[in-house]
C-alpha cells in the first residue's frame, strides 16, 4: 500500500478560510504543528489540511454557551473549547453540533482516536452534515480505515458531486491504496472544479486556493511513484506559486531537484522548506499541541 502524507490534516489545517468555527457552525484549525518532510513514500507534516469552504448557511441560533465554544475554537483555543462543549453537553447530549465541536478539537490536534466517536456521534444525529462527514472520514483515513474513509467521502461526494475537495479527498484514499490512474483522475477533476470556482466564484476560490495547491501536490506524488520527476517537479512548482505556506511540497521538490540532477535547485528548495517550517514553529500556539 502506497503511504501518502498526512495530507487530509494538512487539507483541514490552511486550505479552507471560510470553514472556521464560529456561532453558526463551521471549523478550522489552528495553527499547523511541526511538520515532516511530505514525499510519495513519507507521511508529511502532522496537522492538516484546512480543508475546503463549505458555504453552509448558519444553523439555528446556538445557545450561548455553545457559541462561546465555537468561538474559542475560531481562536484556536482547542481545549477550552473543547471543555465548555462537553460541559454544554450534560444538558444537551444529542446536539449534533457540540460533539462536531469535541470531536474537531481533536482531530485539528492529530488526535484522531479521541476524535472519532464523537464525529461518527455528530454524523448519526446529523447525517447531512457535510463537515461532521468530512471530519469523520478523515480521522478513519488516519487511523488506517481506508474503506471507511472511502465510504464516507463518497457519500459526501454523492451529495455535493461538484465539491473539489471531495474529489481530492477520495484521490488521497485512491494514492494511499496505489491506485495511480484513478488518484490521478480525481485529482485533475478536483483542479478543474477549482479552475471553474475561480471564474464563477472568486472570493470562495480565494479562500480554497491552498486546497488546490494541495491537488497539485498530490498529482505530483503520482508522477514521483511513476519515476516522471518533470512532470512531478511541474506540479510541484505549480503548488509552490498558488501556495507558498505549502513547505512539504517544497521537501518534495528538493527530492524531485536532486532526481533531475540539479543540486543547486534541490538546496534552494530545502532552504525554502525549513524556513517555512521554522516560521511555522515559531508562529503563537494556539492550542493542544
Amino acid at each position: 500500500m502506497m503511504v501518502v502524507g498526512v495530507a487530509f490534516v494538512a487539507l483541514a489545517a490552511c486550505d479552507d478560510a471560510d470553514d472556521a468555527p464560529s456561532p453558526g457552525g463551521a471549523a478550522t484549525s489552528p495553527k499547523v504543528q511541526e511538520a515532516q518532510p511530505e514525499t510519495a513514500s513519507t507521511r508529511p507534516e502532522a496537522r492538516p489540511t484546512q480543508p475546503a469552504a463549505l458555504d453552509e448557511p448558519a444553523p439555528d441560533p446556538m445557545p450561548a454557551l455553545l457559541a462561546q465554544a465555537y468561538r474559542l475554537a475560531s481562536q484556536g483555543q482547542l481545549e477550552p473549547a473543547r471543555d465548555l462543549a462537553m460541559h454544554y453537553m450534560k444538558g444537551s447530549p444529542d446536539d449534533a453540533r457540540a460533539e462536531f465541536l469535541v470531536g474537531m478539537t481533536y482531530h485539528q490536534a492529530g488526535n484522531h482516536a479521541p476524535a472519532l466517536p464523537h464525529l461518527e456521534r455528530a454524523v448519526k444525529l446529523a447525517p447531512d452534515d457535510r463537515r461532521a462527514r468530512r471530519y469523520y472520514a478523515e480521522s478513519l483515513f488516519m487511523l488506517g480505515d481506508v474503506e471507511g474513509a472511502r465510504r464516507e467521502h463518497e457519500a459526501w461526494l454523492d451529495a455535493n458531486p461538484d465539491d473539489p475537495v471531495a474529489h481530492y479527498s477520495i484521490g488521497l484514499v485512491d494514492l494511499e491504496e496505489a491506485n495511480l490512474d484513478d488518484a490521478a483522475s480525481r485529482f485533475r477533476t478536483a483542479i478543474g472544479l477549482f479552475d471553474r470556482m475561480r471564474e464563477t466564484d472568486p472570493r470562495r476560490y480565494a479562500a480554497q486556493s491552498a486546497a488546490r495547491a494541495r491537488c497539485h501536490a498530490r498529482l505530483a506524488d503520482v508522477h514521483f511513484a511513476r519515476d516522471d520527476y518533470e512532470a512531478a517537479r511541474d506540479e510541484l512548482i505549480e503548488s509552490t506559486t498558488i501556495e507558498p505556506r505549502n513547505i512539504s511540497a517544497y521537501f518534495t521538490l528538493s527530492v524531485v531537484y536532486r532526481r533531475l540532477g540539479e543540486p543547486e535547485l534541490a538546496e534552494d528548495a530545502l532552504e525554502h522548506y525549513e524556513a517555512a517550517r521554522q516560521a511555522i514553529i515559531d508562529a503563537p500556539s494556539g492550542g493542544d499541541g
